[in-house]
């Protein structure tokens, strides 16, 4: 019956490699390759048994000689082995590739330290948005605990780039609810059912509502140029912008 150190000699030969080109793909020197093969490998980290298993195509408790199925092994390589050797490189880019997103994604989620954060809806930076929901979330992002202040009471997401560079499109922003108007405030705020994140203030019976980007047309006209809402319009400040 076969050890563990037998299979894996065995399998590094059907691959075609010598043990310095297994140990560099699995992250290990030629020396604790042969030490493997010859049966020491009470000391055999979990991820190199994984490394492995994954390159030879074979379950971790097959490499470890504790499953004697091995029918999706066979499968593997015997569809490898009738491939030209250009397409069968191509087979283990991709296998590699594989590999490598799979360990990255281990290390993204050991490492993530967060929140997942409910989208309330969306605010304009430009022409208005009429998805802005007050009571069902938009989508969930996840995001760091730095990037998340500690008192805000919705998040909603920007389009367009008409708060930019302070606000660029796509990015999430925070908001607390308030129901009071303030000069030079960031709002997010809902005019006739479009919501719109604007620098407000208040003139007289209106308020103007100001967007960041300063760029001009080819007439020196402001790109987006300030506008109001008064008393004629359906007006609601959904609150000030947590910055």
């Amino acid at each position: 019956m076969e050890t563990m150190g037998d299979r894996i000699k065995r399998l590094r030969i059907e691959m075609g490699l010598t043990q310095e080109e297994l140990g560099k793909r699995v992250g290990l020197k030629r020396a604790a390759i042969n030490k493997y093969e010859k049966g020491n490998v009470e000391n055999m980290k979990r991820s190199i048994v994984e490394k492995m298993s994954s390159l030879f195509s074979v379950s971790p408790s097959y490499l470890m000689a504790l499953d004697e199925s091995n029918s999706e092994k066979n499968t593997i390589f015997q569809l490898y082995n009738k491939l030209e050797k250009t397409r069968q490189e191509r087979v283990y880019r991709y296998a590699e590739q594989q590999l490598n997103e799979q360990e990255n994604e281990k290390v993204i989620q050991a490492n993530f330290n967060g929140n997942d954060i409910d989208i309330a809806g969306k605010v304009a930076a430009g022409l208005g948005t009429q998805n802005f929901d007050k009571t069902q979330p938009l989508f969930t992002v996840r995001m760091n605990k730095e990037d998340i202040p500690n008192d805000y009471d919705l998040a909603l997401q920007i389009t367009g780039d008409s708060m930019e560079p302070t606000f660029e499109d796509g990015e999430i922003i925070f908001v607390k609810e308030q129901n009071e108007f303030q000069n030079g405030m960031i709002a997010a705020v809902e005019i006739n059912e479009e919501a719109f994140i604007k620098k407000i203030y208040k003139e007289e019976n209106r308020i103007r509502l100001v967007s960041l980007n300063r760029d001009t047309d080819e007439n020196g006209n402001r790109v987006y140029p300030d506008f109001y809402a008064d008393e004629k319009d359906e007006l609601y400040l959904i609150g000030r912008v947590v910055l």
